[in-house]
């Protein structure tokens, strides 16, 4: 099976298995029984710990209003009956690849606000340092370990983002929300640099 699926034949189930199995991605009629799936959107939103599922909500009602009141309660997509297979695995793949890509980009950027706060506390230290030659040397062992794997993660994104020429629009800008952060780590090793070799850095804004 290309999904591990859970199943919940009514809306306090899928409230239960929600929060048991922190399911990446759910789907749910609108109609169930115990509450509809609009209600169980909203307690899952309500419910939430840290891990966001994905949640699409099927509905014969092709009414605006219902679409709204969807989106309204948290829901992020949804797709009116009668709807083929391949639209719902299109949906899904979408959803999914946004969600991961979230999440490597919220771990990206973890990551990359704890290497600017040693960048700013390792640059307070050189300044104060009393030779220029310890300063130049440790600011260039800085600079050597963190250009390269930014320099390998510019040429991923750069690969990926030719990948998703045809993806999905938060897809791709994610993706070059990744870059940009990337570009911005790579501009502080540029200041670090010119910094070491007697120049003046230029202030940029994180």
């Amino acid at each position: 099976s290309e999904y591990e699926v859970v199943l919940a034949s009514d809306g306090p189930t899928g409230l239960e298995k929600a929060a048991a199995f922190e399911p990446e991605l759910i789907v749910s009629d609108h109609m169930l029984p115990g509450f509809n799936g609009i209600t169980l959107c909203q307690r899952i939103r309500e419910s939430e710990q840290g891990t966001r599922p994905r949640i699409i909500i099927l509905t014969a009602r092709s009414e605006d209003e219902v679409k709204l009141e969807a989106l309204r309660a948290g829901a992020d997509d949804f797709i009116t009956k009668p709807f083929s297979t391949l639209e719902l695995k299109t949906r899904l793949a979408n959803l999914l690849a946004n969600s991961r890509m979230e999440r490597e980009i919220a771990e990206q950027n973890q990551v990359l606000q704890t290497t600017i706060v040693k960048l700013r506390q390792t640059e307070s230290q050189l300044v104060q340092a009393a030779q220029l030659s310890s300063l130049g040397s440790l600011a260039a062992g800085i600079m050597h370990e963190i250009n390269n794997p930014v320099n390998f993660l510019l040429s991923a994104v750069h690969c990926l983002q030719q990948d998703l020429q045809d993806a999905d629009e938060d897809v791709r800008d994610t993706a070059s929300d990744i870059k940009n952060g990337l570009e911005r780590i790579r501009d502080i090793i540029a200041d670090l640099r010119l910094f070491a070799r007697g120049g003046t850095t230029t202030t940029r804004q994180l």
